[in-house]
């Protein structure tokens, strides 16, 4: 197998925004991982206008790194800054992870191995996994269901099989067809208003008539940090992928969301009378999705007013 895995080049590129502390963890994976990759293997990391030491941290991480380079993307938005590195990357599949999580060793190679073993395949998912840090395993524990709604972890099991999504914490696109499709919409992940930036580009890779699939042998670990297990964070996420799922193209009419938010109140009203919080929980975060594509439709329909 160490021949065939040899025979594919790959990029892997990583967009970053003022973590500078938790990306030369990342990092250190990363290290590990390159050190047992098969190949031909270039890196791509981005700085998305860091306002902290993050340049810093990259500058000297790509300096260490025979494979790797860096950019300076300073207009907000995490599309924009890897949409800088694809228009570079060297490689025929382009991984993607992100600053936030734990590579397992063998993540490079089992993303080129399944690429090469399943020449049809366009795209892969990979396996997201928590990594509950410090502090927040009470919480996990007592709603990981709940929690699990607005945390990108992803797993379908032990066995590949066809999917419709991928996360960017942990997939890989074939490079022409990631460059065929457009790569990532500029309107949407993070530094915009709304998320769904992953999940509009697998969209549009199917829409294109290509294939994903789903890798568990391609493994990250997914923070799960204390600060993101509470209301306001849940909130504020799940307003933004409603907002995102409407620039995506794909939330309900202004009537479903109507509908969907009055039955999503009225069960958050039930459940909070009858102390139910995992369904409150989930009530909040249905609201909080069609709140969010209501006004995404909002600033949508404002833009189009003449001045």
């Amino acid at each position: 197998m160490a021949e065939l895995v040899g025979e594919l080049g790959v990029s892997v590129i990583v967009a970053t925004r003022n973590r500078a502390a938790r990306l030369e963890q990342m990092l250190g994976s990363l290290k590990v991982a390159l050190d047992e990759a098969r190949g031909p293997v270039d890196v791509w990391l981005v700085d998305n206008g860091s306002t902290d030491d993050t340049r810093r941290v990259i500058e000297s991480w790509c300096a260490s790194v025979l494979q790797a380079q860096s950019l300076y993307v300073p207009e907000p938005g995490k599309s924009r800054a890897l949409n800088a590195a694809i228009a570079r990357a060297r490689g025929e599949v382009i991984l993607f992870t992100d600053d936030d999580v734990t590579l397992d060793p063998g993540w490079v190679n089992a993303m080129r191995e399944f690429f090469l073993l399943n020449p049809e395949v366009a795209a892969v998912a990979g396996r997201i996994l928590p990594l509950v840090t410090a502090g927040s395993e009470k919480l996990w524990a007592f709603g990981a269901g709940v929690w699990r709604l607005v945390l990108p972890i992803f797993d379908l099991g032990e066995r590949p099989r066809p999917c419709v999504d991928m996360y960017g914490a942990n997939m890989a696109v074939r490079a022409q067809v990631l460059r065929a499709v457009g790569g990532f919409d500029v309107a949407l992940g993070p530094g915009t208003a709304g998320f769904y930036d992953d999940l509009d580009l697998a969209r549009r890779i199917r829409l294109a008539g290509y294939e994903i699939r789903y890798s568990p042998a391609a493994v990250v670990y997914h923070d799960v940090p204390l600060d993101r297990l509470n209301n306001r964070y849940f909130w504020e996420r799940g307003v933004g992928l409603g907002m995102g799922a409407y620039r995506a193209d794909m939330g309900r009419s202004l009537l479903g969301d109507c509908c969907a938010l009055a039955e999503a109140s009225a069960s958050w009203v039930g459940a909070a009378l009858l102390g139910r919080r995992e369904k409150k929980m989930r009530s909040l975060f249905r609201i909080a999705r069609h709140w969010g594509a209501l006004r995404a439709r909002t600033n949508a329909w404002w833009r189009k007013q003449p001045a």
